[in-house]
């Protein structure tokens, strides 16, 4: 009979080294060792039948074992896996941050919201920021722009326990008004971003217009206001409107205040690259690329278009930073200064450390075309070169912000969200490159070597990537980072998920961690609006979430 496979024959061996069958025979005559005698065979068949059996009892044990749910509790279990020594990630320990972070994210309670829309029907928010406002009273302010074409604004106030409530502060201040107040804007008038820019006591607004025209940002300031504790509307309120001169750009799509080192107001980016606010005056920080459908200067119009690439960039001539940038960021510390944890010891001395990451010359811009550009203003921008000064994500680079001395977070569609490390954005046969300190002390941008050289270069790869992330289309949706700094563990990032909830990830390992009530939110719509800011007499940051009309707080229960 042929036998295909290991076919059990009565009577035989079989050998699956020598792939061969043997006859059994009886011990006494078969040669010494030999695997075909009889005294063997049944020696082998015992020991795999008890292997067998060992295999199914721990596979049964397995489904047995439950974890204790007390190591499920973040503070807890993250407290007693230490002490085991339950190893981590990278093969530590489980670092104590991380628990903390986990814990601090666990206990997040719903606090309140405040109206910003006291008419009948609804509204929708596109973006908002919560400052510190009246420090002196306690209060806090918050700005949200509604309907893309209403600047709204209202005072925070909080009781006790740490809640909004509207009643406890109008007994508590019966000389303050907190209805909200509004800015309204012409209908064409589209308003994208409002933003506060500390050291000059300024609130920045960018708007442009839907039938185009130039794009422009206001600076609304109150001269006897030493912090943004005014109210839209009220009397004294100066509006300092810079426009971009000339036809060089029709869409804001996002907008960063400048740290107080940098002699920049702030940048924005446009559909046609980046520009500055500087001394009142506003201009482009980059040559701007050619419209849709145009073509660079000295460049042919029956020129055959290039091949498009992986990554969207349809032409070699236009630089990524040339076309729509969608996020913008300092590379810097320092408007996370408010949210440090008073209990961690390394929320201090972090801020002090001599790295690239304070200086106000370094500059992050996400594109469309999902390239995440690193740029030196230290340096011309005819310096600057895609193969140098960018490095690819997977989709559309929606959010990119600075993370501790050398990471980048970039989130975006195609639910991509990742943390690079700009010291090895590429390897390749000369080297790598990255952020380098230059002889001045400072920091500078640099490319691969091997780009520059022709060597071959590996694609850039994340080092911790957030898989829990749902996020398929959506390029206006809502992000913020609690950075490592502040001493909330590894850093936690809120990001709004396109299913209308909002989820918190760990910086440290890309998941997600138990949120407390905010794991428990379903907003109206997709949240477009995030952001960890800790108001006055409070010691632990809350997180703003803008849903419709309405900014919810949720913040520690202590």
């Amino acid at each position: 009979m042929a036998a295909t496979g290991n076919l059990e024959i009565p009577g035989y061996y079989y050998d699956s080294a020598k792939r061969k069958y043997f006859r059994i025979e009886d011990s006494r005559t078969a040669p010494v060792g030999a695997a075909w005698s009889a005294q063997n065979v049944k020696r082998r068949a015992l020991e795999e039948k008890e292997q067998a059996e060992r295999q199914e009892r721990m596979r049964r044990e397995a489904l047995r074992v439950k974890r204790a749910r007390a190591l499920q509790a973040p503070l807890l279990g993250g407290l007693l896996m230490r002490e085991a020594g339950v190893i981590g990630r990278g093969g530590d320990a489980v670092p104590i941050g991380e628990t903390m972070g986990r814990a601090f994210a666990g206990v997040l309670r719903a606090k309140g919201r405040v109206n910003l829309w006291s008419s009948a029907g609804t509204a929708a928010m596109s973006s908002m920021w919560v400052g510190s406002g009246d420090a002196r009273r306690g209060l806090g302010v918050a700005y949200a722009v509604l309907n893309e074409r209403l600047l709204a604004s209202s005072y925070v106030p909080r009781d006790t326990k740490e809640c909004i409530n509207f009643s406890y502060a109008a007994q508590a201040y019966p000389d303050v008004k907190f209805q909200p107040r509004h800015r309204c804007y012409r209908a064409e008038s589209v308003v994208t971003s409002v933003k506060f820019h500390e050291p000059s006591l300024r609130l920045l607004v960018a708007r442009h217009y839907t039938s185009g025209g130039p794009v422009a940002i206001e600076q609304l300031m109150h001269p006897s206001e030493a912090t943004p504790a005014f109210m839209l509307g009220s009397a004294g309120i100066r509006v300092n409107t810079s426009e971009l001169r000339g036809d060089l750009a029709n869409t804001i799509y996002a907008m960063e205040p400048a740290p107080a080192s940098s002699p920049l107001t702030c940048i924005a980016g446009t559909d046609r690259g980046l520009i500055q606010l500087r001394d009142g005056e506003l201009t482009c920080l980059t040559p701007p690329g050619p419209r849709r459908g145009g073509y660079p200067a000295g460049r042919r119009l029956h020129q055959p278009s290039p091949r498009r690439s992986r990554h969207h960039h349809a032409d070699p001539d236009i630089l990524p930073w040339q076309r729509d940038v969608l996020s913008v960021a300092f590379f810097h510390h320092h408007h996370h200064k408010n949210n440090n944890n008073p209990a961690s010891s390394s929320s201090s001395s972090s801020l002090s450390s001599s790295t690239g990451a304070g200086h106000p010359d370094l500059l992050l811009a996400g594109t469309r075309s999902g390239h995440v550009c690193l740029l030196d203003l230290r340096t011309p921008p005819a310096a600057w070169t895609a193969a140098r000064n960018t490095f690819p994500h997977a989709s559309s680079a929606a959010h990119v912000r600075p993370v501790g001395a050398w990471g980048v977070l970039v989130a975006g569609p195609r639910s991509s969200m990742a943390l690079y490390d700009v010291r090895w954005l590429r390897r390749g046969r000369a080297g790598a490159g990255g952020l380098l300190n230059t002889s001045d002390g400072g920091s500078s941008w640099t490319g691969s070597a091997s780009s520059a050289g022709g060597g071959r270069c590996w694609p850039t790869l994340p080092v911790v990537e957030f898989p829990a992330y749902r996020n398929a289309a959506h390029l206006q949706i809502g992000l913020d980072l609690l950075p490592p700094e502040t001493g909330y563990g590894a850093g936690l990032v809120a990001a709004a998920h396109d299913d209308r909830t909002v989820g918190l990830y760990s910086l440290g390992d890309g998941a997600r961690v138990d949120g407390g009530d905010v794991d428990g939110l379903e907003a109206s719509a997709v949240v477009r609006c995030l952001m960890w800011q800790t108001l006055p007499g409070e010691k632990h940051p809350g997180l703003f979430v803008g849903d419709g009309q309405w900014i919810r707080k949720y913040s520690f229960w202590a």
